[in-house]
């Protein structure tokens, strides 16, 4: 188990609570296909994981920077607030 700091996450940024299979590791750009979008719909920017929305940022499965312009295998449109 992790140790634990005050909003309830490990020191390595994961929910102290987590199962080990639960834990998500960014991987490689080859392992998830990282690429430039073929068309607009499918861009970084549009996607639930990258955060902040900017022309450069980070992602939920990728390690290090991602560009709003690229996307990957799995992009996953981003929910619209109403």
């Amino acid at each position: 188990m992790f140790r634990t700091n005050r909003e309830g996450l490990s020191h390595c940024g994961w929910m102290s609570g987590a199962r080990r299979a639960d834990l998500i590791k960014p991987c490689h750009e080859r392992v998830v296909g990282y690429k430039l979008a073929p068309k607009p719909e499918v861009r970084c920017d549009r996607c639930g994981f990258m955060f902040p929305r900017t022309s450069t940022g980070t992602c939920k499965y990728m390690r290090g920077l991602i560009t709003a312009s690229c996307t990957c295998s799995e992009f996953s449109p981003r929910e619209r607030s109403e």
